[in-house]
C-alpha cells in the first residue's frame, strides 16, 4: 500500500461513496488517502494534537469564506452608492414631510402621487425575502432599490422576518401609518414604538411581526410608493361585492381563499400575514398580537369587509389580559382579575394597555350600531378608568384614579372635568353612549319577560309590565333622550366645534356626529315622517340636518375626508337614509319646494360618500347603498347624477336649523 497513490481502505471507502451517492453529490477523482500522513502537532491552545493535513483543509475554507463574505460586502456598497441618488424618505416626501406632526392636527394634503421615475416598480417578493412578486396585471414588476438591503446592516439583513418588506420599505410604512392613521397615535407610544424598530429583530424588545405586517398593510393605503387597491365599478358585478372573486378573476387576480397561487395586492397580503402571526401570538398570550387585531379590524372595515367577528375577537381578547377591568373591580374570590399579561413597567405601558382596550370597545360599539345581535360584552362588565390626554400619555405622567374619570360613573356622559378631557376622551364617551342606545333598542321588549331588571344604570326606574304601550312612553327612554340632548352642549368650551382656525380634530368631529347618530337611532325606528306631529319625527330630521351641516363644515376646509374615522361614514349614510324618507313624505305630499330642498341634501350627502369612497371602500359601499335605497322608495328619477360642484348652503345655516325641521314636518300632510 504504501507505493500506491492510496491505501487499499481509502480506494474502498472511496468507490463506496461513489457507488452509492445521492443525486448531485460531486467527489474527488482520486480518495483522500490518509495512511502516509505526517505525525500530528500537538495544538496547547486546544489542548490537544490535530493534523498538519486538518490545519491546512480549516485554513483554506476560512479564507474562502473570508473572501465569499468581502465580495458580498462589496456588492452592498455598490448598491448603497448606485440608490443614494433617491432616499426612502424622499419618496413618501409626498406624504410625510406635508403630515402634521406626530399627536398633532393640521390639514392633511391630498393623496398625491409622485413622479413616476422616483417611484419603484410594485415590490418584488424574490431573492432572500420575498418569493416572486406579480402586480395586479399580471406582469412581474423589476427590481427596485426598495426590495433591497442597502442601508441595513448584515446582521439585521440575516436575521429579518422573512414575509416583511425590507428593512427600508417597512419603516417607510410605518412611518405612515402613524403620520395618518387616526388611533395610531393612541394605540401605540410613538417614540417608544420607532426605538424598538431600531433594535435588531433578535432582540425581545423589537415589535412583534404581526405588528409589523398590520401595519404595512394599512401604511400602504396611505402612500403612493406602492400599488395600492383600485376600484372597478363593472357592470357583472353587484354593488355590494367590493373586489369579489368574480371581479379578481375578470381583472386577473383570483381569490386568494380559493387558489393558493393567487395575486394579490400587497396590501392584501401583509393583511394575511398579520392575520396568521396574530392569530399564533394570541394563544401565547402576546400584547402586541391584540394591537394587531385592532388594526386588522379597521384594515377589514375599511376593505369594505364583514369586521364584526374581528371586532368581537379582539374585544373577548381584553378579558384574559384583564384590561377591561381594574384592580378595585375583582371579583370576590380573588384579589385582582386573574391576567395573562405580566404587570405593567411603566407608566406609558399601563396606559397603553387601557388605550387598547378604549379603542377596541369603540370599534366594536361601532360596529354593534349597524346590526341587532347582542354586543361582545356587557357594559355591566367594564370596570376601567378612562384614557389619560393626549400629553400626559406623550409625556408618560402619572395621573391617580382619584383624578380621573371611571366608565361606570353616573355623570359620565355630561360632566368633563377640564384637567381631564380632549378629544380622545370625548370619542370614547360617544362610543359609551351609542352602546347604551344600542342596549336599550335591543333590551326593551325582552324586559316584559324579566321585569326586574334594568337597561341603563341601577339608577333606573323600575319597569311594570303593561304599562308602556311602546318604548317612547319608558323611563328609561326619557332618561336617554336628555342624556343625548345634553351630551354634545355638556362639552368644554374650547372642545365645541371640530374645526378651528380651518385645523379639524378627527377624533372631535366623530364625537359630535356620533351624538346625532345616538339620536337617530333612538328615534328613528319610532319616526313616522308623514305624521303632522311626531316628536321622534322632528328629531331625527333634526340630526340628520346637523349632520349634514357638520359635513358642510368638513367640506370648508382642506381636510382630506379619506383619513376620518370609519363611524363617520355610518353616520353620513343613516342621515341621507332619514332624508330619503322624508323625501318620499314630501312626494306624497306634493310639496315641491321641499322636494327640491330635500334632494339637494340628500345629494350632498351622496356626493360627499361618493369622494370618499374613491380610496375608501367602505365609503363607496355606502354610496351604492344609499343610491339603492333612494331609487327602491323614490324612484329613478330622484336618483339624478351626482353634481360636481357643492349645492347652496343657505338651507342648512345654523341659525335656521331648527325652523327649517319645524317648516318640513309642518308641512307634510297626513
Amino acid at each position: 500500500d504504501a507505493k500506491r497513490p492510496c491505501c487499499s481502505t481509502c480506494a474502498r471507502s472511496h468507490a463506496y461513496a461513489v457507488s452509492h451517492a445521492v443525486e448531485g453529490a460531486v467527489f474527488p477523482p482520486q480518495p483522500d488517502c490518509t495512511y502516509d500522513e505526517a505525525v500530528p502537532v500537538f495544538d496547547p491552545d486546544a489542548g490537544n494534537s490535530v493534523s498538519r493535513k486538518m490545519y491546512e483543509k480549516m485554513e483554506s475554507r476560512i479564507h474562502e469564506l473570508e473572501a465569499q463574505l468581502r465580495e458580498k460586502e462589496k456588492a452592498i456598497h455598490t448598491l448603497s452608492i448606485q440608490n443614494s441618488r433617491v432616499s426612502p424618505t424622499v419618496v413618501g416626501s409626498d406624504v410625510t414631510n406635508s403630515s402634521p406632526p406626530i399627536g398633532q392636527y393640521a390639514p392633511v394634503p391630498k393623496f398625491a402621487t409622485p413622479d413616476s421615475d422616483l417611484l419603484p416598480q410594485p415590490v418584488p417578493q424574490e431573492g432572500p425575502l420575498y418569493g416572486q412578486y406579480t402586480g395586479p396585471t399580471g406582469s412581474s414588476g423589476s427590481s427596485s432599490r426598495y426590495a433591497s438591503f442597502s442601508s441595513a446592516p448584515l446582521d439585521e439583513i440575516r436575521s429579518w422576518p422573512p414575509n416583511l418588506p425590507s428593512p427600508d420599505v417597512t419603516r417607510h410604512l410605518v412611518e405612515s401609518f402613524f403620520s395618518f392613521h387616526m388611533h395610531a397615535t393612541r394605540l401605540f407610544h410613538v417614540p417608544t414604538f420607532m426605538a424598538s424598530l431600531d433594535l435588531l429583530p433578535t432582540d425581545p424588545r423589537f415589535p412583534h411581526v404581526s405588528v409589523l405586517h398590520a401595519m404595512c398593510a394599512v401604511g400602504s393605503l396611505y402612500t403612493g410608493a406602492l400599488p395600492d387597491n383600485q376600484l372597478f365599478n363593472d357592470t357583472e358585478d353587484t354593488p355590494y361585492e367590493m373586489q369579489s372573486g368574480r371581479w379578481k378573476k375578470t381583472h386577473h387576480r383570483p381569490d386568494i381563499i380559493g387558489d393558493s397561487t393567487s395575486r394579490e395586492t400587497f396590501s392584501e397580503q401583509q393583511a394575511r400575514y398579520a392575520k396568521k402571526s396574530s392569530d399564533y401570538g394570541l394563544v401565547r398570550a402576546e400584547f402586541q398580537c391584540l394591537q394587531a387585531q385592532i388594526i386588522l379590524t379597521w384594515w377589514y372595515l375599511s376593505q369594505g369587509r364583514y369586521a364584526f367577528l374581528s371586532a368581537a375577537h379582539a374585544m373577548r381578547c381584553t378579558g384574559p389580559c384583564s384590561i377591561s377591568t381594574c384592580y378595585t373591580t375583582a371579583a370576590i374570590t380573588h384579589y385582582k382579575p386573574p391576567s395573562v399579561l405580566p404587570p405593567a413597567k411603566s407608566v406609558i405601558e399601563d396606559e397603553i394597555r387601557r388605550n387598547t382596550f378604549w379603542i377596541a370597545y369603540s370599534m366594536e360599539r361601532q360596529q354593534g350600531t349597524g346590526n341587532g345581535w347582542a354586543l361582545s360584552l356587557d357594559d355591566l362588565d367594564v370596570c376601567q378608568l378612562l384614557p389619560l390626554r393626549g400629553d400626559q400619555f406623550e409625556q408618560g405622567i402619572l395621573v391617580l384614579p382619584e383624578g380621573r374619570q371611571w366608565s361606570y360613573a353616573p355623570d359620565l356622559l355630561f360632566k368633563h372635568p377640564v384637567d381631564q378631557t380632549d378629544s380622545f376622551i370625548l370619542y370614547v364617551k360617544s362610543a359609551i353612549l351609542l352602546s347604551r342606545v344600542k342596549t336599550f333598542n335591543l333590551r326593551f321588549r325582552w324586559r316584559l319577560y324579566n321585569p326586574g331588571e334594568t337597561l341603563l344604570s341601577p339608577q333606573s326606574a323600575s319597569f311594570e309590565p303593561g304599562r308602556f304601550d311602546d318604548a317612547t312612553s319608558s323611563p328609561e327612554f326619557y332618561q336617554l333622550d336628555h342624556i343625548i340632548t345634553s351630551f354634545r352642549p355638556s362639552f368644554p368650551a374650547r372642545l365645541r366645534s371640530p374645526v378651528e382656525n380651518d385645523v379639524l380634530d378627527p377624533y372631535l368631529y366623530t364625537a359630535c356626529i356620533a351624538s346625532h347618530l345616538a339620536q337617530i337611532l333612538l328615534h328613528e325606528p319610532h319616526a313616522k315622517p308623514d305624521a303632522t306631529s311626531c316628536p321622534s319625527a322632528t328629531k331625527t330630521l333634526m340630526a340628520s340636518r346637523t349632520i349634514v351641516e357638520l359635513m358642510y363644515t368638513l367640506g370648508a376646509t382642506n381636510y382630506d375626508i379619506t383619513l376620518l374615522d370609519l363611524q363617520v361614514f355610518m353616520c353620513w349614510f343613516m342621515a341621507g337614509r332619514v332624508l330619503v324618507r322624508f323625501l318620499r313624505a314630501v312626494i306624497d305630499s306634493g310639496d315641491h319646494e321641499q322636494i327640491v330642498t330635500l334632494q339637494g341634501e340628500i345629494s350632498f350627502v351622496r356626493m360627499m360618500l361618493s369622494k370618499a369612497g374613491e380610496r375608501v371602500h367602505l365609503a363607496f359601499r355606502y354610496s351604492k347603498m344609499l343610491h339603492d335605497t333612494l331609487v327602491n322608495m323614490c324612484g329613478e328619477q330622484f336618483a339624478e347624477t351626482i353634481p360636481s360642484t357643492l349645492p347652496p348652503r343657505e338651507h342648512y345655516a345654523a341659525n335656521t336649523m331648527h325652523t327649517t325641521v319645524q317648516h318640513v314636518v309642518s308641512r307634510i300632510s297626513v
